[in-house]
């Protein structure tokens, strides 16, 4: 049937569907155009998500929900422990947990989050970069490299004021990502040591093993702006 001899026999229903259509145009059309993303300030952004709080108010009440999941991790580890050297990672299938339910997601961040380097294995979520790329000079640490440096070369790129530090005993250098480019490479640094609660490297240990307190120390740094840890047994 033609849509012209559909008008012509019903010309009410018509009509009424017009004035429905462009009612619904109407009422779902916004007033004003979104913001895109990068062009929100952080402040705005910031509010959006905390409701108008503080930062401080905002970071307090995150603490709070923080405590409360390691109040909650300290009585699984009483269930299914009842110690932490007895907790299996993964254990047998009558047991519902696995090691990753010990660390859940439980700090929300005010800022901007998204993904820098890779979206695979060894790209990372990160908290407000906008906000570190803007400063003059920022520190960032990276401990396991594994030979992909997306994420440390993203960082660099994003915020040019930071130094890179990397370390991870199990190779020599960066990734291509870095070492194939002159002003990335410039800002990294690298050393083939491992992160450890303590020091072992006087008697010549290997793999050499620093505390991150004493490679800070060797460093000259007293803040961290970014800190990555990817590494086995971490």
């Amino acid at each position: 049937m033609a849509f012209s001899s559909v008008i012509s026999r019903h010309p009410r229903y018509c009509t009424l569907l017009v004035v429905v259509l462009l009612a619904a145009t109407f009422l779902l059309y916004p007033s004003h155009p979104p913001m895109p993303l990068n062009r929100m300030s952080d402040v705005e952004y910031f509010r959006s998500k905390t409701g108008g709080r503080s930062l401080k108010a905002a970071l307090r009440d995150e603490e709070m929900r923080y405590q409360k999941v390691l109040a909650d991790r300290e009585a699984m580890v009483r269930k299914w422990g009842p110690t932490a050297d007895r907790v299996e990672a993964f254990p047998p299938k009558d047991d519902f947990y696995t090691l990753w339910d010990f660390f859940i997601p439980a700090y929300q961040c005010p800022h901007h989050v998204e993904r820098i380097g890779t979206m695979g294995d060894g790209g990372k979520w990160v908290c407000g970069i906008e906000r570190v790329a803007q400063e003059p000079s920022c520190v960032v640490y990276s401990f396991g490299i594994n030979g992909e440096s997306s994420f440390e070369a993203d960082v660099l790129s994003r915020a040019p004021g930071c130094q890179v530090f990397g370390y991870d005993f199990s190779v020599h250098s960066f990734g291509p990502e870095i070492t194939q480019t002159r002003d990335l490479a410039d800002r990294s640094h690298f050393w083939p040591y491992a992160l450890g609660p303590a020091d072992g490297h006087s008697n010549g240990e290997n793999p050499p093993m620093w505390s991150l307190e004493s490679l800070m120390k060797v460093n000259g740094h007293k803040f961290i702006d970014i800190l990555k840890i990817d590494i086995e047994g971490a």
